[in-house]
């Protein structure tokens, strides 16, 4: 995002070892209504290492685990009403287009 956090807030917990936090979560708040969240568990059987980018036209995954397809770009969106009277008149609109993925000369490691 090229800026530092507005805020921050992290928690962490010990499970294993006294003193030595095994999970935490962050979330950092930028300008413009940015944010982003990280969460981290030692102890987790699933090996994850991916990343989600949500933009106001398009979704981005980042996989670092995959062995293909490292980054999906996924054509969703929520649009919202530019104007309403009524809550009846109050409806998002959703858009679920299509997902592709750009090639990566990036080996994995």
């Amino acid at each position: 995002m090229q800026e530092k956090p507005q805020s921050i807030n992290c928690r962490g917990a010990a499970h294993v070892t006294p003193g030595i936090e095994d999970v935490t979560s962050m979330s950092l708040n930028f300008a413009k209504e940015r944010s982003a969240i990280i969460h981290s568990s030692w102890l987790d059987p699933r090996k994850v290492r991916d990343m989600t980018i949500v933009g106001s036209e398009r979704m981005i995954v980042y996989d670092d685990v995959a062995l293909q397809d490292k980054i999906k770009i996924f054509d969703i969106r929520v649009e919202r009403p530019p104007h309403y009277d009524t809550f009846a008149e109050f409806h998002y609109a959703y858009h679920y287009g299509d997902m592709y993925s750009p090639t990566s000369s990036r080996t994995s490691r």
